[in-house]
């Protein structure tokens, strides 16, 4: 679990909780998604680098990346520019703005071992 904003995020559970203790849900990709930014934060990721991490065997296309920002977007309510979650960078990718901040003293915020079901993409 990690800490980003005013939301705790447990991408075992696909789950971000507000301070306010309202939860939202995320698709298991879209989770997978913001936990490697999480990973990264502080970098701009190029949608290259995204696909091939988060997507790795599957052939999709840059629309899916586009999906899972709006999705993640949404569940943080960080809908209107300035974005106060994840920037896009004209025409180089996206960054984590936001701090995100391990929940367990010990370890940093990773999560590459999650293992997700393979999704088809048309």
């Amino acid at each position: 679990m990690f800490q980003l904003g005013v939301w705790k995020v447990n991408p075992l559970e696909n789950s971000l909780v507000h301070d306010d203790g309202s939860r939202r849900e995320l698709t298991p990709r879209a989770m997978n998604l913001l936990a490697y930014f999480a990973e990264h934060q502080g970098e701009i990721l190029s949608n290259t680098e995204i696909i091939e991490h988060v997507w790795s065997a599957t052939e999709v296309s840059e629309s899916v990346i586009y999906k899972g920002i709006s999705e993640i977007r949404a569940a943080l309510g960080d809908i209107k520019r300035p974005y106060d979650y994840l920037k896009t960078v004209p025409k180089r990718g996206y960054e984590l703005i936001c701090e995100a901040q391990s929940l367990t003293e010990t370890q940093p915020v990773s999560y590459t071992h999650l293992t997700l079901p393979t999704i088809y993409s048309v």
